[in-house]
């Protein structure tokens, strides 16, 4: 068992230097959403580096989506597995590698 938190403590070293492993893409947030609110959603897993939604730029209106990064993949591992809520919606979160790989393959 000493053996195998070594290999979990290597491991999630090696995660926390990668942005990868930390930024997670966030999708159907409301509307009415702002930044401070998607920021305080996921404050209670760890220490943000970084927090946006994304807007039109001609509308200026909020997506749906945005990024959240994390210090630590732990943290970000902690998020994703939780309920996140935002003005009471659901939202759905997943590493933002992960969404930019399955655009890429729906593209081709």
């Amino acid at each position: 068992m000493k053996d195998d938190r070594g290999l979990y403590d290597s491991v999630m070293r090696a995660a926390d230097r990668e942005d990868d492993c930390r930024n997670l893409f966030v999708r159907n947030i409301p509307s009415a959403a702002t930044s401070d609110q998607l920021k305080g959603a996921f404050q209670p897993f760890g220490t943000l580096v970084d927090c946006m939604i994304v807007y039109d730029k001609a509308s200026r209106a909020s997506k749906g989506y945005g990024f959240v990064k994390f210090d630590s993949a732990l943290s970000a591992l902690k998020a994703i597995d939780a309920e996140v809520r935002i003005l009471g919606a659901v939202v759905s979160k997943n590493f933002a590698c992960l969404h930019a790989k399955s655009v890429a393959c729906e593209a081709t």
